[in-house]
């Protein structure tokens, strides 16, 4: 179990230096390699969702990829934009990760209709596969719980900054981060 709070702690912080990276590269390439990286993020996400790889940390709690590790750095991600670019490309960017997730639910969705029409599989998937185990209704409402995250975190955010000018930004950002993810973690 060490290790392997290790290794989640250390592919976090990896991806969050990465997204803070590649958005650093804006002045150069725009925002196509961050928006691309959250792109890529959110079908990571949406794909180790339904395969919900985890680890017991102690008895009854358990941390899972998608949501201990993507999701935060897809939220920093977020948050970075709207802190740094506005609210425009925050609300752009909101979309096109909604929008995404909504995109693999469908692909994944019309897969499975494909196998239960009689098509086959090169890697010989059922269409009872656990990897279809996500009813349309579950993928539906994971989605509007991610972009009602999104929103939240991008009002709490600017609520805190407006009430409490002298909290440090630092504060600001991850205890609103904390707050947003906690609540994910309660209601999802």
């Amino acid at each position: 179990m060490g290790f392997s709070l290790i290794l989640l702690f250390t592919q976090l912080v990896l991806l969050t230096i990465l997204c803070l990276w590649l958005h650093s590269l804006s002045p150069h390439y725009d925002l196509i390699p961050f928006y691309l990286f959250l792109g890529g993020l959110t079908v990571i996400l949406r794909i180790s969702s339904v395969s919900q790889l985890y680890f017991n940390v102690v008895d009854g709690w358990r941390l899972t990829i998608s949501s201990n590790v993507i999701l935060p750095v897809i939220m920093v991600g977020v948050l970075i934009v709207y802190i740094v670019e506005g609210t425009a490309k925050a609300r752009t960017t909101i979309l096109s990760v909604v929008g995404i997730n909504l995109l693999v639910i469908v692909g994944v969705w019309s897969e499975q209709q494909y196998l239960l029409l009689g098509a086959s599989s090169t890697f010989d998937l059922p269409a009872d596969s656990p990897f279809f185990s996500d009813s349309i209704y579950s993928a539906l409402a994971s989605i509007v719980t991610f972009a009602v995250n999104l929103l939240v975190l991008v009002m709490l955010y600017q609520w805190v900054s407006n009430h409490l000018p002298n909290l440090p930004q630092w504060i600001t950002q991850s205890g609103t981060l904390l707050v947003v993810l906690i609540t994910d973690a309660s209601i999802f």
